[in-house]
């Protein structure tokens, strides 16, 4: 069952945060997949015989990819249902779930999704011993300090979201109120962003870590039950209270929809159902729309509730003390089923120390970041660089204030790149001096972002946050 944790439990070779090479060692073995854990999943009489082929061959074509440990678990206990919602999410095209299934585990392995504990969580869950799926997932106490925690911090300011409770099957509910989402919430993801990357990258960050919690809490709920009786999804409920034309606005849209964009391409079928409620017309509208491109099995899966239908409709789904008093319910969690909106006044916005130079052809620039200045040996400075188009040679090194004009201190070369990122630490009062080296074009201009600050300066908050991902504005997929 999956009361064997994800990762720490599962074998002598599965150590918390790693990846385990295969399954366990039966991955070479001769497998064939059954409809024992699809029953009640995909369809009533489960897989055809052509479909339990094809998860066949996935499988054999991917046992030998590394797989964060979650993965590795899946494949151990429920392996035909794991390989087939890869399948499913790629209409059944066995080259497309392989590579669905190989870019996932990159993803979750590259970005450490699985190797920072989730508890106690940034996101609010309510319904759960925090305590105890800390024990659960055997990872130890969520450390102080994190980027991800930052940055939930200054997204709660413009959003409410809570993992609370579950359905009547034991599914975790996460309850989204998309109608309480302001728009000051762009603002905040663009003075936190490193130079050059989208906004979004912020409200992923948080999400991605909302989507691991819900891992752990699926887990949790499933242990003890025989395989059978597992569930292997989560279901949202979405409250639409307060849904106007200011959600229409485009960066707003932007930052939903990255979110949704990256879970299509790596999380396969991880949603059971979405339960659209108190929708105003406007929104029954748009899906009639949307709906036409959809396939059955994802228009299935979303159900919509006028305000006057909101708490019958989810009254069907989910036991009545585990649906919130605002929605008809009688759940009253201390602090909020969905926890409050935090005061933005607790949270003050970072100073933007970002700066921005326009690099000729066969020239360079030296700049002095005089703006966020070492006072002392030891203080550190932290600098985030980024080229718009193409890339330039890239250096760094620490001037201190008695250097003269023939001073020839030692550069760090970053290389001819589109990006980097660091911190330096000073040996004395002085500032950060960048090289921008676009010597190499003999017709491209460049424009070059720069950021630098003093790590702990109470301005500005950042600390030298690293860039999200490492990837490209424009592709969300693992740097290689």
């Amino acid at each position: 069952t999956v009361s064997v944790l994800y990762w720490s439990r599962m074998s002598d070779s599965a150590t918390p945060g790693k990846a385990t090479p295969t399954a366990d060692a039966a991955a070479a073995a001769e497998w064939v997949p059954t409809n024992d854990e699809m029953r009640g999943f995909h369809e009533a009489e489960g897989l055809s015989e052509e479909e339990l082929a094809k998860v066949a061959e996935v499988w054999d074509r991917v046992k030998a990819v590394e797989m964060p440990p979650s993965y590795a678990e899946l494949a151990r206990t429920s392996r035909t249902l794991f390989i087939a919602k890869f399948l499913i999410a790629r209409q059944w095209d066995v080259d497309a779930a392989v590579d669905m299934f190989t870019s996932s585990c990159e993803f979750k392995i590259v970005h450490q999704l699985e190797a920072i504990p989730s508890f106690p969580a940034a996101i609010p869950v309510r319904g759960y011993d925090e305590a105890a799926l800390q024990e659960f997932e055997g990872l130890g106490p969520r450390p102080e300090g994190l980027r991800t925690d930052y940055y939930a911090r200054h997204v709660y300011t413009g959003a409410e979201n809570a993992w609370h409770k579950w359905d009547k099957d034991g599914r975790p509910l996460l309850f989204e109120v998309i109608g309480g989402v302001r728009n000051e919430l762009v603002t905040r993801c663009q003075a936190l962003v490193p130079p050059g990357r989208p906004p979004s990258d912020i409200t992923l960050d948080v999400h991605l870590h909302a989507n691991e919690v819900g891992r752990v809490l699926l887990a949790y709920k499933n242990q003890g039950k025989p395989v059978a009786e597992q569930q292997h999804q989560v279901s949202v409920v979405f409250d639409c209270s307060g849904l106007g034309m200011r959600h229409t606005a485009d960066p707003l849209i932007q930052l939903l929809k990255r979110n949704s964009t990256v879970d299509k391409r790596f999380f396969p079928e991880g949603l059971h159902r979405a339960y659209v409620v108190n929708a105003p017309t406007m929104v029954t509208v748009i899906w009639a729309v949307v709906k036409l491109w959809l396939e059955p099995r994802q228009i299935e899966k979303v159900k919509f509730f006028k305000p006057h239908q909101t708490a019958e409709g989810l009254r069907e789904f989910i036991d009545e003390e585990h649906i919130p008093a605002f929605l008809g319910g009688k759940c009253e969690c201390k602090g909020g089923c969905v926890g409050t909106p935090i005061d933005e006044a607790t949270v003050p916005l970072p100073v933007d120390h970002t700066r921005e130079s326009v690099v000729a052809n066969r020239a360079k620039e030296t700049v002095i970041a005089d703006w966020a200045k070492a006072t002392a040996a030891g203080d550190k400075l932290s600098f985030q660089i980024y080229v718009a188009q193409y890339h330039c040679v890239l250096r760094t090194r620490f001037r201190p204030d008695d250097a003269g004009e023939d001073w020839d201190g030692e550069w760090t070369d970053h290389g001819k790149t589109a990006a980097c990122d660091g911190v330096v630490e000073a040996t004395g009062p002085g500032a950060l001096e960048l090289e921008l080296d676009n010597l190499h074009s003999m017709l491209r201009s460049k424009t070059v972002l720069y950021r630098v600050h003093k790590v702990g300066d109470p301005e500005n908050k950042c600390d030298g946050l690293p860039n999200l991902f490492g990837m490209s504005p424009e592709e969300d997929a693992p740097k290689k």
